[in-house]
């Protein structure tokens, strides 16, 4: 590595973790506020934006699951617990 490309890299580390870090802290926004990632955007720019757009995604996903998850489990439980007598 050149002596160019190293301050570089570690530059370009150091952006990416500054902008992982300001995300973590900005996760639950979307979901907990009536921010918009244009908003989002706008301050904090594009990376950060992507970031808790696509963590916001996630949540929703994995809150869809686990709602879908105990449709299927409570009556099976429930079942269960009427026909051994638990």
């Amino acid at each position: 590595m050149s002596c160019v490309q190293s301050p570089t890299s570690l530059l370009f580390v150091c952006c990416r973790a500054e902008s992982a870090i300001i995300a973590a802290l900005l996760h639950d926004v979307l979901d907990d506020t009536s921010v918009k990632v244009q908003q989002i955007e706008d301050q904090f720019g594009t990376e950060v934006a992507s970031m808790v757009s696509k963590v916001s995604q996630l949540s929703s996903m994995n809150q869809l699951l686990r709602r879908r998850r105990r449709q299927l489990v409570s009556p099976i439980v429930l079942n269960r617990c009427f026909l051994h007598g638990s």
